[in-house]
C-alpha cells in the first residue's frame, strides 16, 4: 500500500484507478481486524490492487485533504476518483466489510 497521498493520486491517476484510501489509527482494533481478515486476504488484496491504488494513512498522524477528516469514527474505507479527488463511496467501521467486498466483485 502507498503512505502517501499525492503520491497515490497521481499513480492512480496515471494508471487510470480509482484511489482505495484505508483511513486507520494506531489504537484502533477493528482497524487491525480489518487488516488481517479482510484486506490480507490473497484474493481481496488482488482484487484491490487489481481496480485500486490502495493507499494506507493514519488518522492521526499522516497528512490528507481535509475532506477525510470529517469522519473520526475508524476504520474507513473511502474510494476516491482520481481525476477530480471527490469520493465515490464511504465505508465506515469493521461492520462494512460485507458492502466494501460487494464493491470489489
Amino acid at each position: 500500500y502507498e503512505t502517501n497521498y499525492e503520491a497515490a493520486l497521481s499513480r492512480a491517476r496515471k494508471e487510470g484507478k480509482s484511489l482505495l484510501l484505508f483511513m486507520t489509527t494506531s489504537y484502533c482494533p477493528w482497524c487491525r481486524k480489518l487488516e488481517n481478515r479482510i484486506l490480507a486476504q490473497a484474493e481481496v488484496d488482488a482484487k484491490i490492487k487489481e481496480k485500486y491504488i490502495p493507499l494506507a494513512l493514519n488518522l492521526d498522524k499522516d497528512s490528507y485533504p481535509e475532506q477525510f477528516a470529517k469522519t473520526r469514527f475508524t476504520p474507513i474505507l473511502y474510494i476516491v476518483n482520481s481525476k477530480d479527488g471527490t469520493i465515490e463511496h464511504k465505508f465506515v467501521g469493521y461492520s462494512a466489510r460485507e458492502a466494501f467486498l460487494q464493491v470489489l466483485k
